[in-house]
């Protein structure tokens, strides 16, 4: 981990605590992954192009909200380090090297994943992922 911390995400907080962003993310990611569930059990036997891309869509959203969730709660643990955080710390960074492992198949298959039509970029690739997912790996495991 590197010493100096320099990102802040209070800004994007916009009238809610750190707390409060947490438990909503938490929320959104596990009630996403409920309808996730239904979604893929009722498009199994689909064959349906849209229907595989609505499903690769949905997928990368759980992913999306998943580490948005991880993000804020790294985020929360930095702030004021203290050697004690850092079992939670690994925690969290092990769930988020588990999810881009999972997303990055998804990516790698389907282009449109990461795009952001305001913007005209992408605000992730394959590429970036795997680059997160090497800087992880040497985090969690050495």
């Amino acid at each position: 981990m590197k010493k100096n911390r320099g990102d802040c995400l209070d800004k994007s907080l916009e009238g809610y605590t750190l707390d409060e962003v947490i438990k909503g993310l938490c929320i959104v990611y596990k009630k996403w992954k409920d309808g996730l569930d239904a979604l893929e059990k009722a498009l199994e036997n689909s064959g349906s192009m849209q229907g595989d891309e609505e499903l690769a869509t949905a997928r990368t959203c759980y992913h999306v909200f998943r580490s948005a969730w991880n993000t804020y709660r790294a985020y929360k643990l930095r702030k004021c380090w203290k050697d004690a955080k850092l079992p939670p710390f690994m925690k969290i960074a092990k769930d988020e090297l588990e999810n881009l492992q999972q997303v990055l198949p998804i990516v790698k298959k389907d282009c449109r994943q990461g795009f952001h039509g305001e913007a005209f970029a992408y605000m992730f690739s394959e590429r970036s992922i795997s680059r997160k997912i090497r800087q992880l790996k040497l985090e969690v495991h050495g």
